[in-house]
């Protein structure tokens, strides 16, 4: 054999490598298309999620009247847009000055708290950490990319806003072509078996909707009184920041806690004092009241599952992680269940969905 020529055994060497080469850059750049293309994913979630809000109400119209479901989603459609102007109307100005008045006031509550901690030991080591890990921008070019980042973050949020709202009317006027969709994909013998597991998730997702829906007027209802009560200026805003929080259990009630304490202390220690009890008798009577009691026709997630989840969920995707991942771990908890416990282990689940519970 001569310089240059190659066995048979080298050929397949060769062969052998470069499809491995092939198969690794197709998965690094599958990897990298699928990190691109997940949060639209998680965003098509969310339209999924208020698809199934939006129809469960069409849903309740059209049994108890004697009209089409199309029919009954049009007429939640424009419910809704009236409700929603009609409170825009009346609560927006209300709503505009509180906020306003929320942004002047935060910046002195904190700045009150800074001049506090300073004259504690401990307090200047919290303030001299917090410090080194900010990253204050300074001069004129980092606030043109403030603003510029300021400026593209408003059209993202837009851009999602419509991405979730076309999702929400695509999956909510005909459900079943996405459903036999996902079925096309699985083989003939398991269909059965797989149409059965959507079934439950999207109960399962209807069921948490109903019963997050309640926590969160209870929450905001219970917040605004309190707030009022002890004499906490802002509190109808504030109470609207709690409700829209609730969504994320357990971190978004701890969450939304923080403005008003901040709000509180700028009255005074005792105003203060004042604001961090509110919150405490809320996030206590939400905790050991309204939570079981809704849980139980609704939907049971175990509270350190929610922690978790919605702690890599923000590591990992961000906002939108911490909107749906709850949902997600519902969903998670039933295809586990339904999937692995039944299907692989054998065994039997009395609660086959997580709500209502039995």
């Amino acid at each position: 054999m001569t310089w240059g020529e190659t066995n048979g055994s080298d050929r397949d060497t060769l062969g052998w490598f470069a499809r491995r080469t092939l198969v690794a850059v197709v998965i690094v750049v599958f990897a990298l298309l699928a990190w691109r293309i997940i949060e639209a994913l998680l965003l098509a979630f969310v339209g999924v999620l208020l698809a199934m809000a939006w129809r469960g109400l069409a849903g309740l119209i059209s049994r108890h009247a004697p009209i089409p479901i199309e029919w009954a989603l049009g007429i939640v459609a424009v419910v809704l847009l009236v409700l929603i102007g009609l409170f825009v109307w009346f609560a927006g100005p209300p709503i505009n000055d509180q906020l306003t008045q929320l942004v002047k006031t935060l910046p002195g509550s904190i700045k009150q708290i800074e001049e506090t901690l300073s004259r504690t030991v401990v307090g200047r080591y919290i303030l001299s950490y917090v410090r080194q890990a900010q990253s204050a921008p300074t001069g004129g070019a980092s606030l043109v990319s403030g603003v510029t980042g300021i400026a593209s973050r408003l059209y993202q949020i837009v851009a999602d806003l419509i991405l979730v709202v076309v999702c929400a009317v695509y999956f909510s006027v005909n459900p079943r072509l996405y459903r036999k969709g996902v079925l096309l994909l699985v083989p003939k013998n398991r269909a059965e078996r797989v149409a059965e597991v959507l079934d439950h998730t999207v109960q399962t997702l209807q069921y948490w909707l109903f019963g997050q829906m309640i926590l969160m007027i209870s929450v905001g209802i219970l917040i605004t009184v309190g707030l009022w009560l002890v004499d906490i200026p802002l509190a109808f805003v504030l109470g609207i920041i709690a409700a829209a929080l609730e969504f994320v259990p357990i971190v978004g009630t701890v969450g939304s806690a923080i403005p008003g304490i901040l709000i509180g202390l700028s009255g005074g220690g005792v105003k203060g004092f004042d604001a961090f009890l509110v919150y405490l008798v809320v996030q206590e009577l939400e905790a050991h009241v309204f939570t079981p009691l809704v849980q139980k026709t609704t939907v049971e997630v175990p509270p350190a599952l929610v922690v978790v989840s919605v702690v890599a969920s923000w590591y990992l995707f961000g906002f939108i992680g911490v909107f749906v991942a709850t949902p997600l771990t519902a969903v998670a908890l039933v295809w586990a269940k339904m999937f692995y416990v039944e299907d692989v282990l054998g065994k039997s689940v009395p609660n086959r969905v997580l709500g209502p519970r039995q």
